[in-house]
């Protein structure tokens, strides 16, 4: 988020004589301590930005200074783009004014790529998101009710240190108090949230944050091979890299990929209904077999 913030206080100076530390923080959400912080890598990065003491004082920048767009290659201009608007969804306020004025520096269209990360017809995405965020940066406690993977609805209170995007979906990493470990928690099963007034030293939990594979990897995967029909083809590459697909001679694609074999497997498996047929291991065409076998009879009572 400080790369948008950065272009945002560049703008504001390039247009006001002077801005006190104290208006910036209260503007962007952030502490005086910050403000001062980025001002020093405006400084570094060579743009003459100073600050004065007193009356009449604040941060300023060199009324002779014009940000040149020459100063960045068209590839750089282009990344500058792209960068922010794929951050819109998320700032959607801040991001767009800087959107709509680099894009008048660089001379550059817009409007041809389009970013949402929210789920179709919810609207509780943007405001978890939003809540998480404020409270990741004011470093506050959150109180949760969380969805797991097992059909539990737990209550939880956790200190979230960042938000990751990965496989199409928002996760919360965090510290949870109950567990008195980390745990990663997707967005969207938050049924409900509430920031606390506690707050946590971020920093020492940073330190200590495992490593996003570690996180990962706390499941045991099993090698599998599986066997899809054509007319299921076009969903794999929804789930699996390209290079675990490999396509037969009678038109049928194997895919060959390492998987925990949780709830979610058996769930994306039993979808594909005949499309699909599971060569190895062998115990997971037995455990897939039984659960069909269940549901036909669940449903012919």
């Amino acid at each position: 988020m400080r790369v948008h913030r950065l272009f945002e206080i560049m703008y504001i100076l390039l247009n006001k004589n002077h801005v006190s530390a104290k208006d910036l923080a209260k503007r962007f959400e952030v502490s005086v301590r910050t403000i001062y912080r980025d001002i020093d890598i405006l400084s570094y990065a060579g743009i003459p930005v100073y600050t004065a003491q007193g009356y009449g004082g604040g941060i300023f920048i060199d009324e002779d200074y014009v940000l040149n767009k020459s100063m960045l290659s068209k590839e750089e201009q282009e990344q500058i783009l792209i960068s922010l608007q794929c951050l819109a969804p998320l700032d959607e306020f801040h991001t767009e004014n800087i959107l709509t004025r680099l894009s008048a520096v660089f001379d550059k269209k817009r409007d041809w790529v389009h970013v949402d990360y929210s789920r179709w017809n919810n609207k509780t995405d943007s405001v978890i998101f939003e809540s998480l965020k404020k409270s990741i940066l004011c470093h506050n406690a959150v109180f949760i009710h969380y969805m797991s993977s097992y059909g539990e609805l737990t209550k939880r209170t956790i200190y979230p240190l960042r938000l990751v995007f990965k496989s199409k979906a928002w996760y919360v990493q965090s510290y949870c108090k109950a567990k008195k470990s980390y745990r990663l928690f997707r967005l969207s099963r938050i049924i409900f949230l509430e920031k606390r007034s506690e707050l946590f030293e971020a920093d020492a939990y940073m330190q200590d944050i495992p490593d996003q594979h570690e996180l990962d990897g706390t499941k045991i995967s099993t090698h599998l091979k599986l066997r899809f029909s054509q007319n299921v083809a076009y969903r794999l590459y929804d789930e699996f890299p390209a290079e675990a697909i490999s396509w037969n001679p009678d038109h049928s694609c194997t895919v060959i990929v390492d998987l925990p074999c949780d709830f979610w497997l058996y769930g994306f498996l039993l979808s594909f209904g005949a499309e699909v047929e599971i060569l190895k291991p062998e115990c997971l065409k037995k455990d897939l077999a039984d659960k069909a076998y269940a549901i036909y009879l669940h449903h012919n009572k």
